[in-house]
């Protein structure tokens, strides 16, 4: 390693002065190393919900798939490791186009654009409302106060007209909206709150939308694959009439699919105005055939006969872990609180060294002093690990860690 100038060390200097003050506050954190969690230790951190990211059956799809077409000489199925460009310079990626259109159909929408992440399509989903237009003064978003960082992030980029709300006090939403003078009011949710576990009122929150002359937009990102219509998420439950005001949905394929990115699920329209003013869509590099091809093979399998399957095994899973612990949530995402930052390390550590894997999480994730335990039901979790998670998340809160 070089010496470092001067310059170098004043910045390095208050940087780890800064570190010492988080680990004195138990709030440090860092990224695990890809053997920490190794052996035969049970995962209940992960947000792979049906089994699908270590499941054989898709994997050797993915293989032979990629083998078929890797090999043809048909310059059609010919597809390169990268896409070499921007979206927008150039695509001959198969899969991204038939990827796109299986998410479209499956949710009721014309059109959908695939991201590299959820929280790169979040960001595109806000950027296509700015970047200079004259509807920007015209727009206000509304945003549901439990919604995940990238959606705030994304609003306050966008420096739009900001109001939140709290997802059980929709009479204060709704007075918000009626004073608004907006022209394009739109409503911001997360319909499975990733920190909490808890379920945004989508057919209510939609129903007062229609009463405003609102729109929404709704992040999927753990209720995709999990919940709805062949796991299409919970706005593919909602009636015909009530999608009318539904502007896009966020799905994520890195939870229940097992696999990496996200895509704006959308009318035709406004996936025409993100290809003209969203900027992590135009100035990036497109997405890997690799990763395309990965996505749709898990996208297919949810949907199908093995997600279905996944879907219910999942639910019994999670009825057995509400009889067993108190107060329990009704999805699969379970927040046991913690008494402080410093007693969830501690629930963490007691939970890994009776084999099992699940995470603190601490402010600034979550609130001030409302650090917790967060437990993520899986599919292929089986009874037995189930039981002995919560004899010692029960242990726990006897000893005065947890809160139930």
């Amino acid at each position: 390693m070089p010496d470092l100038s001067p310059t170098l060390v004043s910045l390095k200097s208050d940087i780890e002065r800064e570190l010492r003050c988080l680990e004195g506050l138990s709030l440090k954190r860092s990224l695990p190393s890809g053997d920490k969690f190794a052996g035969s230790a049970v995962d209940f951190s992960a947000s792979d919900y049906l089994g699908f990211r270590h499941d054989a059956e898709i994997k050797l799809e993915l293989l032979r798939s990629l083998q078929s077409n890797w090999q043809s000489d048909a310059a059609v199925s010919h597809p390169a490791l990268g896409s070499g460009a921007s979206r927008l310079v150039f695509n001959d990626d198969p899969f991204l186009i038939e990827l796109e259109s299986v998410c479209s159909k499956a949710l009721g929408f014309e059109s959908s654009v695939y991201l590299p992440s959820g929280f790169s399509a979040n960001m595109c989903f806000f950027d296509a409302l700015v970047s200079g237009s004259e509807v920007d003064s015209n727009v206000a978003i509304f945003l549901e106060a439990s919604s995940h960082a990238s959606l705030f992030l994304g609003a306050r980029m966008s420096r739009l007209p900001l109001s939140y709300f709290k997802y059980d006090r929709l009479q204060q939403l709704e007075n918000t909206l009626k004073s608004s003078k907006a022209k394009h009011k739109i409503i911001c949710i997360e319909t499975l709150h990733s920190m909490n576990g808890t379920f945004a009122p989508i057919a209510k929150i939609v129903d007062l939308a229609q009463e405003t002359n609102s729109l929404v937009f709704a992040d999927e990102a753990h209720s995709f694959g999990t919940l709805g219509k062949m796991g299409g998420g919970v706005v593919a439950d909602l009636s015909p009439s009530q999608k009318e005001s539904i502007l896009a949905v966020m799905i994520g394929f890195g939870k229940a699919c097992g696999n990496v990115g996200g895509a704006i699920v959308t009318h035709a329209w406004f996936k025409s105005i993100m290809a003209n003013k969203s900027r992590p869509l135009i100035y990036s590099t497109g997405p890997s055939p690799l990763a395309t091809r990965a996505a749709l093979v898990s996208v297919q399998h949810l949907f199908g006969t093995l997600g279905s399957s996944r879907r219910l095994s999942l639910n019994q899973n999670i009825e057995l872990f509400r009889l067993l612990i108190p107060n329990a949530q009704l999805g699969p995402i379970q927040v046991i609180s913690a008494v402080s930052a410093e007693a969830s390390l501690k629930a963490q550590a007691t939970l890994q060294s009776a084999g099992l894997i699940a995470r603190a999480i601490r402010p600034p994730t979550v609130p001030k002093n409302q650090s917790r335990l967060r437990i993520i039901i899986q599919a292929q979790h089986s009874p037995q690990q189930i039981g002995h998670l919560c004899k010692v998340l029960t242990s726990l809160a006897h000893d005065g860690l947890l809160r139930f």
